[in-house]
């Protein structure tokens, strides 16, 4: 459950996807800039036609929690940056492993498996996408009380 959350109602008209909150996952090289975060989230976003002000949450292992570009881009986004343990993101089944994050920093997926994790199992809307230094997949966030539906 994700405190604080409040989605905004949108008219019909307007067919902007029914999202409460999304989740950003995020796996990234050392020395990633805020920028090549950012471009590769609003890339991702565009593609499942949706907005920042939807992001409820940017999620990594804990490894990487403390890169300056993540860090910067959460503030940017003015949501949390959630650090999970690459031992929980490897017990997640991803669409998209990879034997280069296994190696690197213990799990098989960062950025699919950090959105799922924080997503409670909800879907991935977007799977894992690509840049030279940073890797993000979008999913859907469960809903919480009081949410708009």
């Amino acid at each position: 459950m994700i405190e604080g959350v409040c989605p905004v109602r949108e008219s019909a008209a307007e067919q902007r996807p029914a999202v409460v909150g999304i989740g950003i996952g995020i796996g990234a090289s050392r020395g990633v800039t805020v920028g090549e975060v950012l471009a590769l989230v609003d890339s991702a976003l565009a593609e499942a036609r949706l907005e920042r002000r939807q992001i409820a949450l940017l999620a990594t292992v804990e490894r990487r929690a403390g890169e300056p570009g993540l860090r910067a881009a959460a503030r940017e986004l003015g949501v949390p940056l959630v650090a999970h343990r690459a031992e929980a993101l490897a017990a997640v089944v991803v669409p998209n492993p990879s034997p280069s994050a296994l190696a690197t920093v213990g799990t098989a997926s960062v950025a699919e498996a950090a959105a799922l994790l924080s997503a409670a199992g909800g879907p991935l809307l977007v799977p894992k996408r690509k840049s030279a230094r940073v890797t993000v997949a979008v999913s859907r966030l469960p809903s919480h009380p009081g949410a708009a539906t």
